[in-house]
């Protein structure tokens, strides 16, 4: 009876000795033909954010870095043909790696700064349809969310605000947000001016649009001017401190009246 239970063991021992080379092979196997196995997301998707980024350089060169060289004798289609290629690119990505704030940053800079080259426009012009403000908002909205301590990511999506929807209180919010968890006085004058921008934008837009009083617009100027003297007495020199004092200048008279 020993023996027999002894013989057992080791059948069930070769057993498993014979067939983990099979399952492993099989695990290995290459897939039938016409088929592709799928990159691991891991490996494959910083190879595609630099492949996005290098497009979009393609299509507008003047957003590549210092030291980056891009390919001047690109034809107007064929810069067209990098934004879109760009676009699918993040947007694979996105889909494959939700939690990636570069990928949500990067999606928001394709749809927003890439440029349509045509005969009337052979430079290059933005022209975003509703649809597109509305992806590149919720792609910043998305970065933002997931980096929200990184000041790069805070400043796309506050311009976009701006820009995109003239959301000035939300923008303002933001960098109000952002003052906490500034890392030095560099970023927290680059919040207080950035906050600054916002409500002086407030101020002149919704006069202009009659959307504010007279008295409203004037309190969103004088917002703006507290914000420039809390910067200024962080870094008085600052390139951003001396511009936002000019523009509060210019248009005193006309936002205050005096």
């Amino acid at each position: 009876m020993r023996k027999s239970n002894g013989l057992r063991w080791l059948l069930v021992v070769w057993l498993i000795c014979c067939l983990a080379p099979v399952a492993r092979a099989q695990e290995t196997a290459p897939p039938p033909d016409g088929q592709t196995a799928p990159p691991l997301v891991s490996n494959d998707i910083p190879r595609l954010l630099e492949l996005g980024r290098h497009l979009v350089w393609q299509n507008n060169p003047a957003l590549a870095p210092a030291g980056v060289k891009v390919d001047a004798s690109l034809t107007p289609d064929a810069r067209n043909e990098a934004a879109a290629q760009a676009l699918r690119t993040f947007r694979s990505v996105v889909t494959r790696a939700p939690r990636n704030p570069e990928a949500w940053l990067w999606l928001g800079i394709a749809l927003t700064h890439t440029l349509h080259y045509s005969k009337e426009h052979p430079k290059g012009e933005r022209n975003l349809t509703d649809a597109e403000v509305n992806e590149a908002l919720d792609a910043f909205r998305s970065a933002y969310e997931r980096q929200s301590h990184d000041i790069a990511y805070v400043s796309y999506f506050g311009d976009a605000l701006m820009e995109l929807r003239r959301d000035f209180d939300t923008a303002r919010k933001l960098w109000d947000s952002f003052l906490p968890v500034a890392k030095d006085d560099i970023q927290r004058v680059t919040a207080l001016t950035q906050a600054a921008r916002a409500c002086l934008n407030k101020a002149y837009f919704g006069k202009s649009g009659n959307t504010l009083s007279a008295e409203q617009a004037k309190q969103a100027y004088l917002d703006a001017q507290n914000y420039v003297v809390r910067a200024a007495k962080i870094v008085p020199k600052a390139a951003c401190v001396r511009d936002m004092q000019a523009l509060l200048q210019q248009y005193r008279k006309y936002l205050t009246g005096k």
